[in-house]
């Protein structure tokens, strides 16, 4: 699998990655297990997980999978905090104050079963805490070897563009990453964002390639959610399904089925190629439900194939 370098100097990872939210929800310790596997023999080389995913399960899962399968040292572990961690912690527990941003960096490290995280990132952009004192707890978890590289998550252009001026002023470190949503749905809104951290020499990491489901087969059919799917046990039911009956994204999923029936590729492989082609310098983040889910679309993703796809139809 081809490998992309994480901003202008950061480390060199996977094309793809692996988004595990799904693991400790849907998928046990068996199938995550058998994931993770199947993710190391495709060559991708970097898992994104969170401290609020199952919250800690996730991080369980994934060391006790690692240290089952004897992959301790294979990949590239990417975490966040700020979120919550268990659902009885105290408010002064959930955030990015010094203290917790520490606070949960250590606990996920004990979850993880590692003694240093690869990259950590800061989950959501906030108001509440000023950037200095969250980067001050970045810094001091760096100098102590507990973790190699620091990001943020879901920022927007106006967000990193504090970062970046309190970068300037105070010659401070700037984040190595930003993880965002990007899929055909949104794309347009998040060029200016990639052109932001190029300029910047930050990387990308992009999670919600099929917008939770809304761009696979069967959306392109039915205006309804499928049985059991991601969407249909989701608490944001009702927003999504709005989504998928507006006229935008009704376009995009009828060039979708006209990609398919041309190019004998589903519409969620495509919707991954059109993403890989389009910014081939961003990781981009495969969230399966399921072992066999995860499976089938790599096995219809060659990323160093020519893929006579006219894409003109979705834009």
């Amino acid at each position: 699998m081809n490998e992309i370098q994480l901003g202008k100097a950061g480390p060199f990872v996977s094309r793809l990655g692996l988004g595990t939210m799904m693991m400790g929800w849907r998928l046990a310790q068996a199938e995550s297990e058998k994931v993770i596997a199947s993710a190391h023999e495709q060559g991708i080389s970097l898992i994104d997980t969170s401290i609020s995913y199952a919250r800690g399960g996730c991080h369980q899962i994934i060391g006790q999978s690692l240290r089952n399968l004897k992959l301790q040292d294979k990949f590239f572990i990417a975490t966040k905090v700020g979120g919550i961690a268990d659902d009885s912690d105290p408010p002064d527990h959930r955030g990015y104050s010094r203290r917790n941003i520490i606070r949960q960096c250590e606990l996920s490290l004990t979850q993880l079963g590692v003694d240093c995280i690869d990259l950590l990132q800061l989950h959501f952009p906030t108001k509440e805490f000023e950037y200095q004192e969250m980067l001050e707890a970045l810094i001091l978890l760096r100098s102590q070897g507990k973790i190699k590289y620091f990001g943020v998550c879901n920022y927007t252009v106006d967000d990193m563009q504090s970062v970046l001026a309190y970068a300037k002023e105070n010659a401070a470190l700037k984040p190595l990453t930003n993880q965002f949503e990007y899929n055909l749905l949104n794309f347009q809104q998040q060029e200016l964002l990639f052109s932001q951290l190029e300029t910047a020499g930050i990387g990308s990491i992009t999670w919600g390639p099929l917008a939770s489901g809304l761009l696979r087969d069967w959306y392109a059919k039915n205006a309804v959610a499928q049985p059991g799917s991601r969407i249909d046990t989701s608490r944001e039911k009702d927003q999504k399904i709005a989504l998928l009956n507006e006229p935008s994204t009704q376009k995009i999923l009828k060039a979708l089925t006209q990609l398919s029936a041309e190019t004998k590729l589903p519409a969620h492989a495509i919707a991954i190629i059109w993403q890989l082609k389009k910014n081939p310098a961003n990781c981009t983040l495969l969230g399966p439900s399921s072992l066999a889910q995860f499976n089938d679309l790599l096995s219809h993703i060659e990323i160093d194939s020519a893929y006579p796809v006219n894409f003109a139809s979705l834009l």
